[in-house]
């Protein structure tokens, strides 16, 4: 995982991270930057980054590794007053990668994979570590705003058809992994949910509804100084669960307490390259530039 820019820091400009989706990569945000370039107003006062991250390896590692990314971004470029305004946009699966950057895990997550405490398990001090750098976290001081494009907050039927199979198979785990999965599953028998026992929750994994790793992601609790906003998609029904992108439901995507929600055509792979989108998008970083100027004088 990694945290790039597409040019060398520029001091005074806010950073606007993309993060890419599910079995995607950071290329699908190439429209998207070229819109942003094609308007001046917004190139004075944005620098573009990304956050690149393997779709296949466990998720909850994968926002870890954002936040120490952007953790080491602030050591190195913290001073800069812009840096602390800085603007997530995340499509799909990137969206979950996004919220878990602004929200307080407090007991929750752990709560949902285990019945006893992280001290209380019996395993090496590095793999304890690695599940308390996963599990425990607070959120950023320098996100200001989240932007989710086709976010599935509740899951997707999708995880029980050809994207959950497909995906499935593009899921890996390295045999040191494996071995440190099953060691730790095996040393407490009777601790781990049926879903954790599995496997570590991979991106894949959280598309199921019936996730309880999911389902506690959805009640996190989100910094006050952060505010979210949704474009969602609508392509066509989805049986059983109705109104949607053809991928994520609508009821999924959409989100309780956003400052915005736009509902837009669009299939879930398109979103990002709609119209609709990039002007969505475009009011909402005017917005942001607005707010940040009152704020700072």
């Amino acid at each position: 995982s990694k945290l790039f820019m597409l040019e060398p820091f520029q001091p005074g400009k806010i950073p606007l991270v993309f993060v890419h989706g599910l079995l995607s990569d950071p290329y699908v945000w190439a429209n998207m930057a070229n819109e942003m370039f094609a308007r001046p107003d917004l190139l004075e006062r944005y620098q573009i980054w990304g956050f690149e991250y393997a779709t296949g390896e466990p998720f909850l590692s994968s926002a870890a590794d954002m936040r120490d990314e952007l953790w080491r971004a602030e050591a190195v470029f913290g001073t800069d007053p812009a840096f602390s305004q800085t603007v997530l946009v995340g499509h799909s699966m990137g969206g979950l990668i996004s919220k878990l950057q602004i929200t307080h895990s407090g007991e929750q997550l752990w709560q949902a994979v285990s019945r006893c405490d992280i001290p209380s398990i019996a395993t090496t001090d590095s793999t304890r570590r690695s599940l308390e750098r996963a599990f425990y976290f607070g959120p950023s001081n320098n996100v200001a705003k989240v932007i989710y494009m086709g976010t599935p907050h509740r899951g997707s039927p999708w995880a029980r058809r050809a994207i959950g199979r497909i995906g499935a198979k593009l899921v890996e785990e390295t045999s040191s992994m494996e071995a440190q999965h099953q060691r730790l599953i095996s040393s407490n028998p009777g601790n781990f949910s049926r879903e954790f026992m599995r496997r570590i929750p991979t991106s894949v994994d959280l598309l199921r509804s019936d996730s309880q790793l999911l389902m506690a992601m959805d009640q996190l609790y989100v910094a006050n100084h952060v505010q979210e906003h949704s474009i969602i998609g609508l392509h066509r029904r989805l049986l059983g669960s109705g109104p949607s992108d053809g991928v994520v439901p609508v009821s999924s995507a959409f989100r309780r307490g956003v400052q915005s929600q736009a509902l837009i055509r669009a299939r879930h792979v398109d979103i990002p390259d709609k119209q609709e989108t990039v002007e969505d998008l475009v009011r909402i970083l005017r917005q942001h530039i607005d707010a940040s100027i009152i704020k700072s004088e």
